[in-house]
């Protein structure tokens, strides 16, 4: 899967379960690899029973908790004009490519990453 993610772009996700390092660890580390490489900063909300995991350690990432109670089985990724909503479970992604969506979906994230705890 190729994912249009530019150089200097920052790539900002929701409710990361980290099933990607599990049953997808192949993709996600090269994915990761060619977004540190293009200097991408990661910053996502993640649940707080993930504080500790390794993946929260890679490189040019920052990560902020959310409560348990914003559990869900989708994750959402946020590249430049791209919104992937993406159900690991049922190997489901479905990316809308809309400037003002992405826009929109960024304030959300970053309401939660301004009231969550670090």
């Amino acid at each position: 899967m190729q994912l249009g993610v530019k150089r200097r772009e920052r790539l900002v996700s929701y409710r990361r379960k980290w099933r990607i390092v599990s049953e997808y660890k192949q993709f996600f580390y090269e994915f990761d690899a060619k977004r540190v490489e293009k200097n991408i900063k990661r910053h996502h909300l993640a649940l707080e029973k993930t504080r500790g995991h390794a993946i929260n350690k890679q490189k040019e990432t920052e990560v902020r908790y959310l409560p348990e109670s914003f559990g869900s089985p989708m994750v959402i990724w946020i590249f430049g004009s791209n919104v992937a909503n993406i159900l690991w479970d049922e190997e489901l992604i479905y990316i809308t490519k809309n400037q003002k969506i992405a826009d929109d979906y960024r304030k959300y994230f970053q309401m939660l990453w301004e009231n969550v705890g670090q």
